[in-house]
């Protein structure tokens, strides 16, 4: 989940990505080999764009390793736009993206929702990729955690008319991700299941791509200062667990986890393209 795009509220609110380490070690966690397959699916789409925007990036190593690979590959971007709320994400990624050799880097600090139009508006015509990595999860999501499906929605509709290939990175309903969460913490429309539907009722061409990353949590059952962190963040939340939750948690790990200690987050890319 590359950003929490709801703003915290003095208790509780979404996880907070920006507290010092806490994207290391999150991502520490993810199973390396598993996301640099993911990163050359990605890679491998992009190789022939020239102009991309990445909408909720959060700091910018997503973007910074999927540009990298199709650099490799013979990419040459004349223009990257990146959107961020967060001062401090937006900073570390315009230090990733001039390490890179593109022609110019665009920044906006705000969502997709308070961006969007704006960016819409001063373009001539879409840019040729738009890559939204596991950011729908926050469409129309309230500091209080409720979704307006319709600015959901909306949102959602606005990915196709920024970018002429859209690719979202979400994950299924069954995902081991949900299957640990006392309750979805987002909305049941961000399941791949629902953005694929989505857009292929809207007429669009769908395709639909596994890219399985597992996840290492076998840590949690031997630390609670790690059971808490990962409670945290998979249920998307700033406050601490009761006793009972961290138990039921911790529970829930042993049952799904595998034999190496990793649950399986499944996520997919929806790549959405016009007929």
């Amino acid at each position: 989940m590359e950003s929490a795009m709801v703003e915290k509220q003095k208790t509780g609110g979404a996880f907070d990505w920006w507290q010092r380490n806490v994207t290391n070690e999150i991502y520490l966690n993810t199973h390396r080999a598993d996301w640099w397959k993911a990163c050359m699916i990605v890679g491998d789409l992009i190789k022939s764009a020239k102009t991309l925007i990445d909408v909720g990036g959060g700091d910018g190593h997503t973007l910074w390793q999927i540009l990298s690979v199709a650099m490799g590959k013979g990419a040459q971007f004349s223009e990257v736009t990146f959107v961020e709320p967060h001062k401090a994400g937006l900073e570390q990624a315009q230090r990733r993206l001039r390490q890179l050799n593109i022609g110019a880097v665009v920044l906006h600090r705000g969502t997709l929702e308070s961006k969007g139009k704006e960016i819409l508006d001063t373009r001539i015509e879409p840019f040729d990729v738009l890559y939204a990595g596991h950011v729908n999860y926050y469409f129309g999501k309230d500091t209080r955690g409720r979704v307006d499906h319709e600015r959901y929605e909306a949102m959602l509709e606005m990915l196709p008319k920024l970018g002429k290939t859209a690719i979202i990175m979400t994950a299924p309903k069954e995902s081991d991700y949900y299957k640990l969460v006392e309750k979805n913490p987002f909305s049941e429309r961000a399941y791949s299941e629902f953005v694929v539907d989505f857009f292929k009722k809207k007429g669009f061409d769908v395709k639909n791509i596994d890219t399985p990353i597992r996840f290492y949590v076998a840590h949690a059952l031997l630390s609670e200062h790690e059971a808490v962190m990962l409670w945290r963040f998979f249920n998307d939340s700033q406050r601490m667990p009761t006793g009972a939750e961290l138990q039921a948690f911790r529970s829930k790990l042993r049952l799904i986890m595998d034999e190496s200690g990793h649950v399986n987050i499944q996520d997919q890319l929806v790549v959405v393209t016009n007929r």
